[in-house]
């Protein structure tokens, strides 16, 4: 595979992981919010961030492995796989977020800026993985597939 198509790639991931740093973000500053500090959701999304934050900075260093030049066939099927788990931790941190109380208006803005850019995450998120998939082998991706945990 030219290394063009992981340059596209790695560069639709790293918009998730901007993405991604401004989610963690308003994430851990909820924490520290008297509204939301006693809901465990906000807990629960904050750890799934840990996880989700890793799988992404795991498949860009791949990515970028792969693109130095680097035997494909195992990186991508392991880039695949943090993908796809990426994916998986993603939706945990959203079923917490659907959880958490809003009371106020000010409440409100803070789930919806938090919504913003968690839905921005997983946009690229499935950009990167649909280009991906687009440009390898279907047997390659299922072996990717069927290591997400």
């Amino acid at each position: 595979m030219a290394r063009s198509v992981w340059v596209h790639v790695k560069n639709e991931l790293l918009e998730s992981v901007h993405a991604e740093q401004a989610f963690c973000s308003i994430v851990a500053e909820m924490l520290l919010l008297p509204q939301f500090r006693s809901q465990s959701s906000v807990t629960d999304a904050y750890r799934e961030n840990f996880e989700t934050s890793l799988l992404r900075n795991i498949a860009v260093g791949h990515l970028t492995r792969l693109q130095a030049g680097e035997p494909q066939t195992r990186l991508v099927v392991l880039t695949v796989e943090a993908l796809a788990t990426a994916v998986l931790h993603d939706r945990l941190c959203h079923r917490a977020l659907q959880t958490l109380a809003a009371s106020t208006p000010d409440d409100q803005v803070w789930l919806r800026a938090a919504n913003n850019w968690r839905e921005q995450r997983e946009h690229w998120l499935r950009r990167a993985a649909s280009t991906l998939k687009s440009g390898i082998a279907p047997e390659v991706w299922d072996r990717g597939l069927s290591m997400a945990r």
